[in-house]
C-alpha cells in the first residue's frame, strides 16, 4: 500500500489545481468511476483507475506517475495575422514590401512579404506552445519592409495584451501600430485573431482584483489597451505571475525520525480590530509556543524571528498545525484573542524552497461562522531539514501585488470592489526636460526661451493600489494639465493594503519616463472601519506633491536627488499638486479602466478650489550650529508651494531670501551667521483655498494634547518617588485634576466640530460625524476613569493613549495648503532644509484656531536632503525664527509681534565691475543689477510708491561677518587655520602659492607666525583637526578650489588639498588690543567689494590674481509716509524688448529688516550633573563620554569621563554674553533652545556620536527670583532611538540685575561644579550584594563560557566577584558577598542604575563581556533603617502584604510594602527551620510567631484603624493550633471558615448564607481571580534569591543565561 496524505488534483480543462487530503482523493476517485464528463483530463485519470480499481495501491502508484505527465501537458496559442492598413511608405520609388514578425516568449514567426503594398493582407496562422497563459503576457508584433540589400526597415510595432484571450479562449484584436519612438502612426493598424485552448472560460469573473474592459465582460472583442506612449490605460501587473502548484513529494521522505527546524518570522500586522489594544502574536506548534513583544498600535511592527526544533517522523510532523494567534495583552483571557490563522507544516514544506516568504495571513475568529476579517498578519515560515540552506528574503516592494500574497482560511469570501479616482487637473508641475534642445530650436526659429521653459514637461499620472496600476493620458507640453478622467481599479474588499499611490511622471519619447513625484494617501486617514465607519473617500481636494528641488529637473544629467521623486525618502521641495477625488464602489469590479468625467462634476469642484490671498511672514533671528563646510556666503530661503522659490522664474517677485552672509566660527566647534541688530524679514505672497474649517479644529486638538501631556509631566516625576504615601496621595489628587481638565478642554472642541459638521466635502462630513461620536465616547470614558479601580500607572497610561487618540483623530489628509519650506543655500547649492506644516503657522482671529507655532520664536533644526540625512548624524544647522501665515487681510496682527523692534526697509542694488588687462577695473562705468546679474537696477531708477519715501542716501552694505570679533565674550577660543597644497595630476604634493588660508581660501598669516592676542594665552600646541570628514592625516581633497566639493578620500584627479590646524587659547585678562582703522583711512573706491573669477562662481573678500569680477552691495533706507502704509510693496523696472509697442516691466521688492536698537544681554548657566545608560562604544561595554553644548551663537565642551556609561560630570558651563532681541514676555515664553550632543572621545579618528537632546532654560529677570533650575532626566536620541539619559538643567539670567556668584572651580577637575542648590542631595549608602552564581550561559563567539566572573557598576563605583574555576564543576562564585560604600542620591529619581556584566576569562588574558543585565531602579532593594538595636531581627517579606488592596483612584489611603531585611539577616532567616514560620504584620510593627497568631488576633481587632484583608495558609507545624471557635465578645456560635468565605464573596446570595458573620463585621478574605503565583508581591513563589536574565552585550540575543543573586542597600 502506498502511503499518501495529500494530492494535487486538476479538474476540467483550464480549472485550477486543488489541494486535497487523502480522504478527499478517495471521494474524488469515487466520483470519477461513473464519470460523464468528456474532459480529457478526467478521462485520463479515470482510465488510470480502471486498471485495477480493487487494488488501490497499484492504481494510486500508477496515478502518481502518470499525473506528473498530465501536469506537464502544454496548451496552444494560435495567432492568425489578418492584415494591416496604411503602413508607412519608406521606398523612394513604389511602395513598401511589408511582412509581419510575431514574437512570444522568445519564439519568433514571420509571414511572407507582400510586394509594393501599403494595405497588406496575410491571413497566416502560427501556433505557440505554452504551459500556462497568464493575463499579463504580451504578444509582440512588428511590421518590416523587406529589403533586397541591407537590413529590413521597421514600419511599426504593437504589444498585444493576452489577458482577454487567456480568460475567454479567443479574441479579435485591431490595434494601432507605433513608430520607433513609441508614438502612434496615424490610421495605421494591424488586425489579428487569437485563440487559446487552455482558457478558464469564466466569462469575465473575478480575477483577484484585476480590471477588465466592458467589451470583454460582455463577451465581445476587447478594446485595445495601450501601455506605452502617450495613451492611458491598464498597465501590466507588477506582481509575480501565478504559480502552478507542484505535487507533494512527502511520500518520498523516510519513515524514521529526522531533525527539522521550523523558522517563523513575524513581520507586522495591519487593521487589527479594537481600540486601545496592545497586540502580541503567539505562535504555537505542537507543544511549543513563543510570543512576540507587546506593541501599542492597530498596525504594529515586530520583525521578530523564532525557531522551533523537532526530531520526528516527517509525515507525522507535517500534519501538525502552525497556529498564529494575535492577542491583546491588556485584556482578560476570555476576550484577548483578536484573530487567528492555522496552516499545517506540510503545506509550508510543499511550497517552493519549503517556505512561504512575506505572506499575508487573513485573521479570523475561530468561533465566528461569518468569517469576518479581524485583521492581517505578515509572516515568513520555512521548514528546514539537516543541511538545508534558508532561502533569502527579498526586500519589500511597496508597489507589489499584496493581494496575490494573501492566504485565506477556507470559507472566507472577499467582496469585489472598485476604487475610482477622478483626476481633474494639476498645477505648478516642474520643468523636467533640459532646455538645450529647445534653445537650439529657438535659435533657428527666433522663439523666446522664457516662453517655452515652463512647457518642457509632458505629465501623466499612474494610479496604483495593491499592485494594480492604471495610467492616465499624457498631456503634452504643459505644467497645468487638465486630465478630466476617472481611473478605476478593481480589488477585493477588505484589503490589507493601506496606501494608494499617485505617481506623477513626465512622458519621454526618447527614453524612459522621468519621475516627477509620488504621493501616498493612507486609507486609515480617509476611512473608518468597524461600527460607525465608512468606505474610503477623498476630495475633491488638492494633493500636494513633494520630491527633489525643482531646478534639478532642468539639468541635462539629472539631479542627485532624483530618487526622492520616486517616493524614496522625504521630499524636500514642492513639485506641484493634483486636484483629485476618490471613492469606493462595493460589490462590483470596474467595467472600464478609464472613463471621461461628466461636465456637471467639473462644475462641482469649483466651490472647493476658490482661492484667497495669503501671506507668509518670517523673521530670522539667528542661525547657528552650522556643521557643514560653508566656504562661501550663506543665505536662507523660505517658500510655500512655488511661491518664494528663488530659483524658479515663475515664482513671486518678492525677496524670499535673507541677504548672503559668510559664516563665523564660534570658537569651539560650530559656525554661525551674524545677523546683528538687523534681523531679516521675509514676506511671501501666495493664494490658496480658505480651509480654516479644517485647520482650526486640528490646531485645537493639538493644543489640547500638548496641554494634557504638559500637565502629566509633574505627575510622571512624582511617580519616580516611592518614599512616602503622601506622594502617592498627591499623585492621585493631581490625576483627578488632569482628568477634569481634559474633560473641560474637550467640550469646546466637541461643540466646534458639531458646528461645522455639514461643512466641506463628503469626507469632511463623514469624518466630522465620526469625530463627534468618538469625542462623546471619550468624555464618558474620562468620567468613568475618575471612579475606576485602575491603579495609578494604568490611568496615566490611559490618559497618554487618549491624547494620542485625539491627535490621530484630527490628523486630516485634506490639507490642501502645502508645507512651508526653509532652505539653507550656499551660493547656488541647497545644503539643508526643514518642512513645517501650514496649519502650525496658521493665524486666525480666533485664538483657539491659531497654530501652535504662529508668531512664536522657535528653534528649528535643519536636515540634509535625501539619503544623506540617514547617513550623517550631524545637524547641518539650526535656525531661530518667527513665522506667521494668514490672510493678507489679517497681516496687521503680524506687525504687533516684534517687541521692541521696528521695520527697516531698504532698496538694494549691486554694483558690478569688470577687470580689463590694460585698463584695469571699470570704476568709471560700473553696472548695477540684481543678485543674479540678469536685471538692470540703476540707482537713479528706483522710484518708491506714494506711501513711502527715501530717508537716506545710498550707502555700501558690507557683509556682517566682517564686523564680528570672533572671540568677543568668550573665555576659551579655538584658533584655526588651513594648510593648502596643490599638485599636477599624478605628481607629488607641494605647498600652494598661498600655503596658509582661512575657511574661504583667502591668504592669512602663517601658522607659526600667529601671535596670541593681548589678554589671552595658548593652552596647547597646534594640532591637525581630525574630528571632521578627513583622512587619517587630516587632509581633505578637491578638484577646483573655486567649486569646493571637498572629499575625505584622495583620488588621482584631485589637484588641491587642505588641512585644518587648531590651537586652543584661554582668556587671562580683559585687556584688548583695538585695531580699527580710522574712517579717513578707508578707501571708498575699494571698500565693501567681494571678488570672483566670473559671475556665477564663488565670491571672496580678498582680491586674487585670477579675479576678473568684483561687486558690492548698495542700500538706501525708506520710511513710510503714514502709519497705514503697507510694509510690502514693489519697485517697477523696464525689462526686455518691446513687444507690439508695449514695454515689458518687472517688479522688484525691497529688503525688509526688523531693527533692534537695544538687545538684551543674558548669561546662561548650564548644569550638567550626570548621565546613565549611555551607548557603549567599545568591546568592553564602556565609553569615554563628553557633551557638546550649543546655544545662540556659542558652544562649549564638557569634561570627558573615561571608561563608563554612567558618568558623573558635576559641571557648570557658563555662557557669559547671550544677546536676545525679543520682548521680555516673549523671551520668557519662548527662550532659546539649548542643543546638547553626547560623544565618545576617541584617541584615534573622529569621536563617535552617542546621541542628542534639547532642553529649554528657565528665565530669570530679577535677582529676587529664587526659582531653582531643577535637574531632570533628558532622553538621549540617536537616529530616532533612545540611548540613555542625561541629568541636567539650565537657567538664563538677565544681566541687568545682580547676578549670583558663579559656582567655585574644582581644582582637580579644572571646571565649575554644579551649585549645591541645584545638585541632588546625597547620602552615604551601603550596598550589599550576594552574587550566588550563573546558570545556563550560552556560547559567546562560538566558544563556551567556562570561567566567568561578574562585575557590578553603580555610577562610577565598581566591584567584581571572584572567578569561577570551572562552570561545569560548580557554577557558583567562590566569594559571593560583595560590599560597596558610596554616595547615592536621596531621591530615587536621581538614582543611577546598576549594570551587571558577566565576563569570561579566556586564553592570552582576554576578558570579553559575554552578557549584561541592567537594574534600572534600586528602590525595590532598599532596606529600611532600624532605630533600635532590639529590632535587629529579620524575617522574610510579609506575604500578607501581597493581598493588601492596590491603590485606587477612589481610595487616597494608599499603602506600600517595603523590604525590611538586610542580606545577612535574610540569609539567617533563609536557613531557619520551617516549623516556625515568621511573618511581619505592618499594622503592629511586631514579629508574631504563627503559633501565637490566634491570641494576638483577638487583641489587634480592637485596635485596628483599618481592615487588613488576609488570605494565607500556614505551613504544617508539629504543634497543633488551637481552633478559633470563639468570637471577640466571648459569644460562641458556629462561625467557621465557610462562614468567613461566604461573607467574603461579592454576590448577595452567598453573603446571606453567612448573615451572622456579616452582621458581626468580622474580617473577610480577599478572593483572588488568579493564582497566587501571579500576585505581584508573592514573587511567583520563587526562592529567596532573585533570578536575573542576562542579554548579549551588543547583539540581538535577548537570552544569554541567568544570574542568581540578591542585593540590598540602606543609608549608613
Amino acid at each position: 500500500m502506498v502511503l499518501v496524505d495529500h494530492f494535487w488534483i486538476l479538474g476540467g480543462a483550464g480549472s485550477s489545481w486543488e489541494f486535497l487530503p487523502f480522504h478527499g482523493l478517495l471521494i474524488f476517485l469515487e466520483s470519477l468511476v461513473p464519470f460523464k464528463d468528456p474532459c480529457p483530463t478526467h478521462s485520463f485519470i479515470a482510465k488510470s483507475l480502471t486498471h485495477d480499481f480493487e487494488d488501490l495501491s497499484k492504481s494510486l502508484s500508477k496515478l502518481l506517475t502518470e499525473l506528473n505527465t498530465v501536469m506537464l501537458m502544454s496548451h496552444k496559442l494560435s495567432v492568425t495575422v489578418r492584415s494591416a492598413t496604411n503602413v508607412p511608405n519608406v521606398e523612394k520609388g513604389g511602395a513598401s514590401d511589408p511582412y509581419a514578425k510575431i514574437t512570444f516568449k522568445g519564439k519568433t514567426e514571420k509571414t511572407k512579404s507582400i510586394d509594393n503594398e501599403l494595405n497588406p493582407s496575410w491571413n497566416e496562422t502560427f501556433e505557440f506552445e505554452v504551459d500556462d497563459l497568464k493575463p499579463g503576457d504580451v504578444l509582440n508584433v512588428k511590421v518590416h519592409d523587406k529589403e533586397t540589400f541591407g537590413s529590413d526597415k521597421l514600419l511599426g510595432e504593437a504589444d498585444i495584451s493576452l489577458k482577454d484571450v487567456s480568460q475567454n479562449g479567443s479574441a479579435e484584436v485591431t490595434q494601432p501600430l507605433l513608430d520607433s519612438s513609441k508614438k502612434s502612426i496615424p490610421d495605421c493598424q494591424i488586425s489579428l485573431s487569437l485563440s487559446y485552448d487552455g482558457a478558464s472560460k469564466q466569462g469575465g469573473g473575478d480575477d483577484e482584483g484585476g480590471s477588465e474592459s466592458g467589451a470583454a465582460k460582455a463577451g465581445g472583442a476587447a478594446a485595445p489597451v495601450t501601455t506605452d506612449g502617450a495613451g492611458g490605460g491598464m498597465m501590466p501587473d507588477d506582481g509575480p505571475p501565478p504559480k502552478i502548484p507542484k505535487p507533494s513529494l512527502r511520500n518520498t521522505l523516510p519513515t524514521k525520525p529526522m531533525d527539522y527546524q521550523v523558522r517563523i518570522k513575524i513581520w507586522e500586522a495591519r487593521e487589527l480590530k479594537g481600540s486601545g489594544i496592545k497586540p502580541v502574536t503567539k505562535i504555537k506548534i505542537a507543544s511549543q509556543s513563543k510570543s512576540t513583544k507587546v506593541r501599542m498600535s492597530n498596525n504594529p511592527y515586530w520583525g521578530e524571528q523564532f525557531f522551533f526544533n523537532f526530531k520526528q517522523i516527517p509525515v507525522e510532523l507535517f500534519e501538525e498545525n502552525i497556529i498564529f494567534s494575535v492577542n491583546s495583552s491588556n485584556r482578560l483571557r476570555s476576550d484577548a484573542l483578536l484573530g487567528e490563522f492555522k496552516i499545517d507544516i506540510g503545506q509550508v514544506w510543499d511550497d517552493e524552497k519549503h517556505s512561504i516568504l512575506k505572506k499575508w495571513l487573513l485573521l479570523t475568529s475561530p468561533g465566528d461562522d461569518s468569517g469576518e476579517v479581524k485583521g492581517y498578519l505578515k509572516v515568513s515560515a520555512m521548514v528546514l531539514g539537516a543541511g538545508d540552506e534558508a532561502p533569502v528574503e527579498d526586500d519589500d516592494d511597496e508597489d507589489g501585488d499584496v493581494e496575490s500574497n494573501l492566504l485565506r482560511p477556507a470559507g472566507v469570501q472577499m467582496q469585489p470592489a472598485t476604487f475610482w479616482l477622478r483626476l481633474y487637473r494639476g498645477e505648478d508641475i516642474p520643468q523636467m526636460d533640459s532646455g538645450g534642445l529647445m534653445a537650439v530650436a529657438n535659435f533657428f526659429t527666433g522663439g523666446d526661451d522664457d516662453d517655452n521653459s515652463k512647457n518642457l514637461v509632458d505629465p501623466f499620472v499612474i494610479y496604483s493600489f495593491a499592485g494594480k496600476r492604471i495610467k492616465s493620458s499624457v498631456k503634452k507640453e504643459t505644467n497645468e494639465p487638465a486630465f478630466n478622467e476617472q481611473l478605476q481599479l478593481g480589488f477585493n474588499f477588505p484589503s490589507m493594503c493601506q496606501k494608494i499611490h499617485l505617481d506623477c511622471r513626465d512622458w519621454d519619447s526618447l527614453g524612459g519616463d522621468d519621475p516627477i513625484a509620488v504621493q501616498e494617501i493612507n486609507l486609515t486617514s480617509i476611512s473608518v472601519t468597524g461600527e460607525g465607519g465608512f468606505l474610503p473617500s477623498f476630495g475633491p481636494c488638492w494633493v500636494n506633491l513633494y520630491g527633489a528641488p525643482r531646478e534639478e529637473g532642468t539639468s541635462t544629467l539629472g539631479g542627485s536627488h532624483e530618487y526622492l521623486n520616486k517616493g524614496k525618502g522625504e521630499g524636500c521641495a514642492f513639485r506641484g499638486r493634483l486636484l483629485v477625488e476618490l471613492g469606493t464602489n462595493l460589490g462590483q469590479k470596474p467595467e472600464a479602466p478609464i472613463l471621461p468625467i461628466d461636465q456637471n462634476l467639473l462644475s462641482i469642484t469649483e466651490k472647493f478650489t476658490k482661492t484667497r490671498k495669503f501671506r507668509l511672514f518670517a523673521m530670522v533671528e539667528e542661525a547657528n550650529m552650522i556643521s557643514v563646510s560653508v566656504d562661501e556666503a550663506v543665505h536662507f530661503e523660505i517658500s510655500i508651494a512655488n511661491f518664494g522659490n528663488s530659483k524658479d522664474a515663475d515664482s513671486s517677485c518678492m525677496p524670499s531670501t535673507t541677504n548672503p552672509i559668510k559664516a563665523v566660527f564660534d570658537g569651539t566647534h560650530y559656525y554661525y551667521i551674524p545677523f546683528g541688530v538687523n534681523k531679516p524679514l521675509i514676506a511671501v505672497d501666495c493664494a490658496f483655498e480658505d480651509i480654516a474649517y479644517r485647520m482650526g479644529p486640528v490646531n485645537m486638538a493639538l493644543k489640547i494634547s500638548d496641554a494634557i501631556n504638559e500637565e502629566l509631566e509633574p505627575i510622571l516625576d512624582l511617580m519616580t518617588i516611592k518614599d512616602s504615601p503622601e506622594t502617592e496621595r498627591q499623585i492621585a489628587v493631581n490625576l483627578l485634576s488632569v482628568l477634569g481638565s481634559f474633560q473641560t478642554k474637550l467640550k469646546p472642541l466637541l461643540a466646534e466640530v458639531e458646528s461645522i459638521e455639514k461643512q466641506g466635502n463628503h469626507l469632511d462630513i463623514k469624518m466630522n460625524a465620526f469625530k463627534i461620536s468618538e469625542l462623546k465616547k471619550l468624555l464618558e470614558t474620562l468620567k468613568k476613569e475618575e471612579e475606576s479601580e485602575n491603579d495609578i500607572p494604568q490611568i496615566v497610561e490611559n490618559i497618554q493613549s487618549y491624547t494620542k487618540k485625539i491627535t490621530d483623530l484630527f490628523n486630516t489628509a485634506q490639507c490642501s495648503i502645502p508645507d512651508a519650506i526653509i532652505w539653507m543655500i550656499e551660493e547656488d547649492e541647497r545644503l539643508a532644509y526643514a518642512r513645517i506644516p501650514a496649519h502650525d503657522l496658521f493665524y486666525h482671529e480666533r485664538e483657539e484656531y491659531r497654530g501652535r507655532l504662529c508668531s512664536k520664536m522657535q528653534t528649528i533644526k535643519l536636515r540634509f536632503p535625501g539619503k544623506k540625512h540617514m547617513k550623517k548624524f550631524k545637524v547641518p544647522a539650526q535656525i531661530r525664527l518667527k513665522l506667521w501665515f494668514g490672510l493678507q487681510a489679517d497681516q496687521k496682527a503680524w506687525g504687533t509681534e516684534h517687541g521692541d523692534g521696528h521695520l527697516s526697509v531698504v532698496a538694494e542694488t549691486l554694483e558690478y565691475q569688470k577687470y580689463f588687462p590694460i585698463k584695469g577695473w571699470s570704476e568709471s562705468d560700473p553696472g548695477f543689477s540684481d543678485e543674479n546679474h540678469k536685471l538692470s537696477l540703476p540707482k537713479d531708477k528706483f522710484s518708491p510708491p506714494s506711501d513711502w519715501n527715501f530717508s537716506s542716501d545710498w550707502y555700501i552694505a558690507v557683509d556682517k561677518s566682517m564686523d564680528v570679533v570672533a572671540d568677543d565674550g568668550l573665555d576659551e577660543f579655538m584658533q584655526d587655520i588651513f594648510e593648502s597644497e596643490g599638485r599636477y595630476p599624478g605628481m607629488a604634493w607641494y605647498p600652494d602659492k598661498n600655503p596658509w588660508v582661512n575657511l574661504q581660501g583667502e591668504p592669512v598669516t602663517a601658522k607659526d607666525e600667529i601671535k596670541c592676542p593681548v589678554g589671552w594665552e595658548w593652552s596647547d600646541e597646534w594640532a591637525p583637526d581630525k574630528d571632521r570628514a578627513v583622512d587619517e592625516d587630516g587632509w581633505e581633497y578637491c578638484v577646483d578650489l573655486s567649486l569646493g566639493g571637498w572629499a575625505a578620500n584622495e583620488k588621482p584627479f584631485h589637484v588641491w588639498r587642505r588641512r585644518r590646524w587648531v590651537r586652543m587659547r584661554i582668556k587671562v585678562s580683559d585687556k584688548k588690543e583695538v585695531l580699527v582703522p580710522a574712517e579717513k583711512d578707508i578707501d571708498m573706491k575699494k571698500y565693501g567689494f567681494e571678488y570672483g573669477s566670473a559671475i556665477g562662481n564663488t565670491w571672496h573678500t580678498l582680491e586674487q590674481k585670477l579675479d576678473t569680477r568684483k561687486r558690492r552691495r548698495w542700500h538706501r533706507e525708506l520710511l513710510p509716509a503714514h502709519e497705514d502704509a503697507s510694509p510690502v510693496f514693489h519697485f517697477t523696472f523696464d525689462h526686455g524688448k518691446k513687444k507690439d509697442g508695449v514695454q515689458p516691466t518687472v517688479n522688484v521688492s525691497p529688503r525688509t529688516f526688523v531693527k533692534f536698537n537695544d538687545p538684551r544681554k543674558f548669561q546662561l548657566r548650564f548644569y550638567l550633573y550626570q548621565a546613565r545608560d549611555l551607548m557603549s562604544a567599545d568591546d568592553e561595554g564602556y565609553s569615554d563620554p563628553y557633551c557638546r553644548v550649543c546655544v545662540h551663537n556659542r558652544s562649549a565642551k564638557s569634561i570627558t569621563i573615561k571608561k563608563t556609561v554612567n558618568p558623573t560630570f558635576d559641571q557648570t558651563l557658563l555662557f557669559k554674553s547671550i544677546l536676545l532681541y525679543d520682548s521680555d514676555e516673549q523671551i520668557k515664553a519662548n527662550p532659546p533652545q539649548i542643543t546638547v550632543e553626547v560623544f565618545d572621545w576617541d584617541n584615534l579618528g573622529s569621536d563617535e556620536f552617542l546621541g542628542r537632546f534639547t532642553i529649554v532654560p528657565i528665565v530669570k529677570f530679577s535677582s529676587n527670583d529664587h526659582t531653582v533650575a531643577e535637574l531632570n532626566w533628558q532622553p538621549v536620541i540617536r537616529f530616532g532611538e533612545q540611548f540613555g539619559e542625561v541629568l541636567c538643567s539650565a537657567e538664563l539670567l538677565f544681566c541687568g540685575s545682580d547676578l549670583p556668584y558663579p559656582p567655585p572651580v574644582d581644582p582637580k577637575r579644572k571646571c565649575m561644579s554644579v551649585p549645591s542648590s541645584v545638585s541632588p542631595k546625597l547620602q552615604r549608602t551601603a550596598v550589599e550584594i550576594l552574587a550566588w552564581g550563573v546558570r545556563d550561559l550560552k556560547k559567546y563567539q562560538l566558544s563556551s563560557v567556562d570561567k566567568p566572573e561578574i562585575e557590578f557598576e553603580i555610577g562610577e563605583y565598581k566591584t567584581s566577584s571572584g572567578v569561577v574555576k570551572s562552570i561545569k564543576q560548580c557554577p557558583n562564585f567562590p566569594e559571593p558577598i560583595l560590599f560597596l560604600e558610596l554616595m547615592l542620591p536621596v531621591l530615587e529619581k536621581y538614582m543611577p542604575p546598576m549594570n551587571i556584566k558577566i565576563k569570561d576569562n579566556r586564553a592570552f588574558g582576554r576578558r570579553p563581556t559575554v552578557a549584561k543585565h541592567k537594574i534600572y531602579s534600586l528602590a525595590d532593594f532598599k532596606i529600611a533603617p532600624k532605630t533600635m538595636e532590639s529590632e535587629r531581627q529579620f524575617s522574610i517579606i510579609d506575604p500578607v502584604q501581597a493581598l493588601i488592596k492596590k491603590p485606587k483612584m477612589g481610595d487616597l489611603d494608599l499603602t506600600r510594602s517595603t523590604r525590611s531585611l538586610t542580606l545577612s539577616q535574610r540569609s539567617v532567616s533563609f536557613q531557619a527551620s520551617t516549623s516556625d514560620t515568621i511573618i511581619t504584620m505592618e499594622e503592629s510593627g511586631e514579629k508574631i510567631e504563627l503559633k501565637k497568631l490566634l491570641d494576638a488576633k483577638k487583641k489587634s481587632k480592637q485596635k485596628k484603624a483599618e481592615k487588613v484583608k488576609l488570605l494565607s495558609k500556614p505551613a504544617k507545624s508539629k504543634k497543633k493550633a488551637k481552633p478559633e471557635d470563639e468570637l471577640p465578645d466571648g459569644s460562641n456560635t458556629d462561625m467557621d471558615w465557610w462562614s468567613k468565605y461566604y461573607a467574603s464573596r461579592p454576590d448577595e446570595k452567598s453573603r446571606r448564607k453567612a448573615q451572622d458573620y456579616v452582621d458581626a463585621r468580622l474580617d473577610t478574605f480577599t478572593i483572588l481571580n488568579n493564582e497566587l503565583e501571579e500576585v505581584p508581591n508573592m514573587h511567583a513563589f520563587k526562592d529567596f534569591l532573585n533570578t536575573f536574565t542576562v542579554q548579549e552585550l551588543d547583539g540581538d540575543e535577548d537570552y544569554m543565561g541567568e544570574f542568581k543573586g540578591q542585593m540590598g542597600h540602606s543609608e549608613r
